[in-house]
This record gives C-alpha cells, structure tokens and sequence, in this order.
C-alpha cells in the first residue's frame, strides 16, 4: 500500500493538472433538463445551482466525479468485495469477507420497494457521475497507475 501511496504522489507531480477538471469555460452535457452553473471558488469548492432538483442532484454527481472519481469508485469496490483485482491477491481474503456480507445483492432486493422519487434521484446522480468522469481529460492518476479503467456508475 506504501508503494501505491508513492507512486500516487509521483505520479501526480509528474502528471500534475493532467485530470483536473477545467477551471473555467463552459461544458455541454447530456442529461441536463436546463442549464447549470457550477462555480468554483477561490479553494476550489464548487457553489451550484439548478433549476430543479434532477439537475442539482446531476450536478452534484458531476462535481463529485471531477474531484474525487478514484476514491469514490476505491469505495464501491471495497463494499461491493472487489478490491483484489486492483491491488492483487493479497486483498482476496478481505474481498470474500465483504462478498460474504452479499452487500449488492441485498440493494438490488431492496430496490423495487424503494420510493420512485428516491430512485430518480439516485439515476440523476449515477448520470452525473458519469458525465462528471467523461468530463475529465484524463482518469486520475491512481487509475493510470493501477492500469485500470473506470466502471460507469449506476444507481
């Protein structure tokens, strides 16, 4: 884990703004019911508004992916018992131990029951999620470094 958290670091000096969003300018993206602004303050912290709230939630997906694409999938993966083919073998112990909790299959029985609203919501922001990560010019740097690609997010 030490050497992944190094070469993350040399990685992104060497690769430095290669996966950052754009700071300024305007996007077209797919999804969107009315235009969106998403401004970036002086730290970087993105202020958004929406005429609705399918576009607030897409754009909140968006912004998530621009800054934190690798640690949000890294989650997904560590719940869903799927770590082991991004940092190897020695993670499959941990990996059938999550599996065991059978996590995924659990949401997916769950999902039917579920209020309608509360799954456009999670679809708008699935959607932004994966406009936010084909937004960027490039996967961050850890995905470089792993040698692996971005799965779409789904709600």
């Amino acid at each position: 884990m030490l050497l992944l958290l190094l070469g993350c670091a040399l990685g992104t000096l060497a690769t430095k703004g290669a996966s950052a969003p754009p700071a300024h300018g305007s996007l077209t993206v797919d999804g969107l019911h009315w235009p969106v602004r998403i401004l970036r303050d002086g730290l970087g912290v993105p202020h958004i508004r929406a005429e609705d709230e399918h576009d607030l939630w897409f754009s909140i997906g968006f912004v998530h992916a621009q800054d934190r694409l690798f640690q949000m999938d890294l989650v997904r993966r560590i719940g869903a018992g799927r770590v082991a083919a991004w940092l190897g073998p020695d993670f499959v112990p941990f990996d059938s131990f999550m599996g065991g909790l059978e996590m995924d299959r659990r949401y997916q029985e769950r999902m039917p029951g579920l209020d309608p609203a509360l799954l456009e919501v999670g679809q708008a922001y699935a959607d932004g999620v994966n406009a936010g990560a084909a937004s960027l010019p490039e996967l961050p740097v850890e995905y470089r470094l792993l040698g692996v690609d971005f799965e779409p997010w789904r709600k």
